[in-house]
């Protein structure tokens, strides 16, 4: 369940994208259509972010159930746990968005820049790709740091 968190935003961003480029190639304003795009990122975000308080609660209550029966848990330690597992997916969620945004402004910079050096010189394509897959490399490791903090979410609630 914790993984829908990341299909859902990067599903909706992926779509939006799309839908954004071809208003803005239809004559939409770009910083309308910039400022809607970011508008509803951030609702998903709040979306998913709420979703995963209700996670977290859900996860106490399985956490409670079972130290309930099996007495070996404290409720401290529960609650605690249950607390470690919200803060856990907020960081991952957080990871994860400034490493897209961060991303994609780096590409919104260097792709047009590269497109207008290889206009002008078709020797220098690799030379300025270059630069554009740094800024993808920036929203990979986000997305890596996220998948670990995940991981180690999971070992800490015992879902493996």
């Amino acid at each position: 369940m914790v993984f829908i968190f990341f299909v859902v935003p990067l599903i909706f961003v992926l779509v939006s994208a799309f839908f954004v480029v071809k208003l803005i190639k239809k004559g939409m304003n770009k910083k309308t259509a910039v400022f809607s795009q970011i508008a509803s990122a951030a609702f998903v975000i709040l979306i998913c972010f709420f979703c995963a308080l209700s996670e977290c609660r859900s996860a106490a209550a399985v956490s409670e159930t079972s130290s309930a029966i099996s007495h070996s848990q404290s409720d401290a330690e529960s609650a605690a746990r249950a607390n470690a597992y919200g803060v856990g997916l907020v960081a991952s969620a957080i990871a994860l968005g400034m490493a897209g945004i961060g991303g994609g402004l780096a590409v919104a910079a260097a792709a047009p820049a590269a497109i207008v050096a290889m206009s002008e010189s078709p020797d220098t394509v690799g030379k300025s790709m270059i630069f554009a897959v740094f800024g993808e490399a920036i929203a990979l490791y986000g997305l890596l740091i996220s998948v670990f903090i995940l991981n180690k979410l999971d070992l800490l609630i015992g879902i493996i």
